[in-house]
């Protein structure tokens, strides 16, 4: 470009930029104050439609609370059915129930749930005798009233809500049932399809705490819990910040946020695409969002004119000042021309060229100044574009360190397990799990809490907490990871046990201690009443021996004396009641063999354990029959046996093993074996077990939630998705696994990784990332569609299957 032209174009810029400025504060003035009153008028019609909101789930809890307090209810949940009157009374109950439908045009059902969540009374008779007993409006209405949000019924085929309230024998008696009141959203519905205030473009909705819509669209058919609002913040997490701070203005320019008042006016683009201002109030009760919004185009549209009259102003004078700049531009340009010239040469990269004017002016001044320039440039160029190239670099290294340290804080937040960070001698950051775990009543709670304060003076070894602690901090950094028991101290005062895992992780450039928490009392209480257990079943065993040795002695002494002494005879049968009695009231399976390993006698609980009657066992070999083999299949060599091996030596043992059923499936056992001796010496042995599957399981499920936790912090997104499908298949004894991720449009599936079985063995394809419908996924879909988890056992029949993933 010409020096006469940057001139007139520097006098275009400043005239330009100065109206501009000018106009704009003018024009922003005007929409700042057409906003506010539009925002203020469109706050106000939400805060008056969550007004009524409130006001109607407040009367209807009262209508539930009222109707629970009738004397009738309770004395129906007091009786059991072989009361007289019982049935009497449950009839005076739906009766009551039915009045109260009568009398409230929102009710739709009245139900009286019994403790076990059978509903007893209602005023819909179809719906007696349902079972309710894992229904949300059941479980949180244990203590006090509780909301369940709306949802639709699939039995009634319409959206309903439901309030319900715990029914109590007396004051700090125990829960007799639950009353639940079932609304029609008729009402609902009312309050927020009111559309005065609103204008042409404007309504409000309602909103549930996952951002879908639960009352009808002014524009839309069909939206009930389908439509998903494109907000990029949710109810949760305003109700969240509320207690952090006053005043928050979000990250995105055109949102600002009022949280301590639990409401907001923003502009955004809405579920239609449309941009539009709105207002935001919310319902801390059910986590609902009340949403009002109306089209931006329509409230800023008396602005449109005022507008085009200042474009056509900033124009014209802008147009006046390039003329002006052009005129003065032409008095200095011929003294320039060679230094243009010269300027365009190492423009072109001409760094050699030299355009010094042999002129005493300004102009010649800066062509000297252009030779120095270019020599300098021509001599740091290449030194630029190294630094360039390592900025580059480091900015990748510490976008991939801000990603890894996100991914790590979204793992220690959203876990179930209680996780801390440890910097030097304070707790710098936890996650939920602690503050319930030790009685807090959030996190905050927690990190303001001094470290001495949660563990007793004196651990359970006798060594000091302080001097504990700091040697198993020491061992953690030393060996990379230390595990050991630690009591520690809740908020209450208790002391309880817990199983601590310091390892050392690398965060924000300093070295912290990653710490997991496991509540062993749960764990030390079983240990307690295993011993206990083993403890009675050695006095069992003793006494069955006692037992068995007098039986062979009445039974001795009554073969003698069996016609002439009934006194004996009696004395016998108490004896062999007192036996059966044993055997048959004991919670372990307990089995006697003699010296040959043959069944002498089985109780009740064996035989239910393993499967066979004792007409089954009695008189045959154990070892074939349920200690065949190991749990892979290995034969189970006799000499390994611990039943032979006290057989043989005459020593109690007592541990693990694994025993078959009849049927074939097998299960792992904690058993005790005693030999029995009599006067001529050992006639056998006394095994007692018990089924210890469960507990295996449950702490090969907590091994597993450990080893994912240490994945999650060590690994990039994929590689954990693929580890953790391994993981899973492991537990599961699964053959193929897989995640897919649901696209935002609900209607599209991507494949986001495989387990390494199925990669090796099954499908070798890349297919990471690729998209496809949900129509065409089949069987694979299924839990999307039906939002619940979907079990098929026989694939092959399934009609809809649609081939591999």
């Amino acid at each position: 470009m010409k020096l006469a032209q940057k001139i007139g174009l520097f006098f275009l810029m400043v005239s330009f930029f100065c109206m501009s400025i000018a106009l704009w504060v003018v024009y922003w003035d005007a929409k700042e104050t057409l906003t506010k009153s539009i925002v203020s008028n469109l706050q106000a019609t939400v805060r008056n439609r969550t007004q009524h909101i409130e006001t109607y789930l407040k009367m209807s809890q009262s209508a539930v609370v009222q109707a629970s307090k009738s004397v009738v209810l309770p004395k129906a949940l007091k009786m059991t059915p072989n009361d007289p009157g019982y049935q009497d009374a449950l009839v005076s109950a739906s009766k009551l129930l039915k009045s109260k439908i009568e009398g409230d045009s929102s009710a739709y059902e009245y139900m009286l749930l019994n403790a076990s969540g059978l509903v007893v009374a209602a005023s819909d008779d179809t719906s007696i005798g349902q079972d309710k007993s894992q229904d949300p409006y059941f479980l949180g209405a244990q203590k006090s009233a509780f909301f369940k949000d709306v949802y639709f019924s699939q039995t009634k085929k319409l959206p309903l809500m439901a309030i319900s309230v715990p029914l109590f024998d007396g004051s700090g008696g125990p829960l007799l049932g639950v009353l639940v009141l079932r609304l029609k959203l008729d009402d609902l519905y009312g309050i927020v399809t009111d559309r005065r205030g609103l204008g042409r473009t404007g309504e409000v909705f309602i909103v549930n705490k996952f951002g879908y819509m639960i009352t009808p669209s002014r524009f839309m058919k069909d939206s009930f819990l389908k439509q998903k609002t494109p907000r990029e913040f949710s109810c949760r997490e305003c109700h969240a910040g509320a207690s952090q701070a006053s005043s928050v203005v979000l990250e995105r320019k055109d949102v600002q946020a009022d949280v301590s008042l639990h409401k907001m006016a923003f502009t955004f683009p809405n579920y239609l695409g449309t941009n539009v201002l709105g207002g935001y109030e919310y319902v801390p009760q059910m986590e609902w969002g009340v949403l009002g919004e109306v089209s931006e185009q329509e409230v800023f549209q008396p602005l449109r004119k005022m507008r085009e009259l200042f474009i056509l102003v900033l124009l014209l004078v802008s147009g006046i000042s390039w003329v002006l700049g052009r005129i003065v531009a032409r008095l200095v340009v011929d003294p320039i021309q060679k230094l243009h010239k010269g300027t365009q040469i190492i423009g072109r990269g001409n760094l050699d060229y030299k355009v010094a004017m042999p002129i005493k002016d300004e102009v010649g001044d800066l062509s000297r100044a252009f030779d120095v320039m270019t020599s300098n440039l021509k001599k740091t160029t290449a030194s630029i574009g190294i630094l360039h190239k390592e900025i580059e670099e480091r900015k990748k290294i510490e976008s991939e360190l801000e990603e890894s340290e996100r991914r790590f804080f979204d793992v220690l937040y959203a876990s179930k397990d209680a996780i801390l960070l440890i910097d030097g001698n304070r707790f710098v950051d936890a996650n939920e799990a602690v503050a319930r775990m030790l009685g807090y009543a959030t996190r905050d709670e927690f990190l303001l809490t001094h470290p001495s304060k949660l563990s007793p003076p004196v651990q359970a070894d006798g060594r000091p907490s302080f001097e504990k602690a700091e040697e198993m901090m020491r061992l953690a950094f030393e060996k990379g990871f230390n595990q050991f028991e630690w009591t520690h101290r809740k908020a209450s005062g208790q002391d309880f046990p817990v199983q601590v895992s310091l390892t050392p992780v690398t965060l924000k450039e300093r070295q912290i201690l990653h710490c997991v928490w496991i509540d062993l009392s749960i764990r030390k209480q079983d240990e307690q009443r295993l011993r206990e257990a083993q403890e009675r079943l050695k006095e069992k065993a003793e006494q069955l021996e006692v037992t068995v040795q007098e039986s062979r002695k009445s039974h001795e002494i009554l073969a003698s004396m069996l016609d002439d002494n009934n006194t004996m005879r009696q004395k016998f049968q108490v004896i062999a009641q007192k036996l059966d009695s044993i055997l048959s009231s004991t919670g372990e399976g307990i089995i006697g063999l003699d010296m040959e390993g043959k069944h002498t006698f089985v109780n009740p609980q064996a035989e239910k354990l393993l499967g066979y009657g004792e007409d089954e066992l009695v008189g045959k070999s154990s070892h074939p029959l349920w200690h065949h083999s190991h749990p892979d299949g290995s034969p189970y060599v006799d000499i390994d046996c611990p039943q032979h091996q006290t057989l043989q030596d005459g020593q109690s043992r007592h541990g693990e093993d694994y025993f078959w059923r009849k049927d074939g499936t097998g299960f792992f056992v904690e058993y005790s074996v005693h030999p029995v001796i009599a006067d001529e010496g050992r006639e056998g042995i006394v095994l007692s077990f018990r089924d210890v599957t469960e507990r295996k399981r449950m702490a090969d499920l907590q091994s597993t939630r450990m080893r994912l936790i240490e994945i999650a912090s060590n690994h990039g997104i994929r590689e954990f998705l693929q580890l953790s499908l391994d993981e899973i298949e492991r537990s599961s004894e699964s053959l193929v696994s897989f995640y897919h991720f649901v696209e935002g449009d609900q209607k599209n599936i991507s494949l986001q990784a495989w387990s390494t079985r199925t990669k090796e063995k099954f499908c070798k394809a890349a297919g990471e990332g690729s998209h496809y419908s949900m129509d065409q996924a089949g069987v694979w879909a299924d839990a999307v569609r039906e939002r619940k988890p979907v079990i098929h056992n026989d694939y092959k029949s399934l009609a809809h299957r649609k081939g591999m993933p």
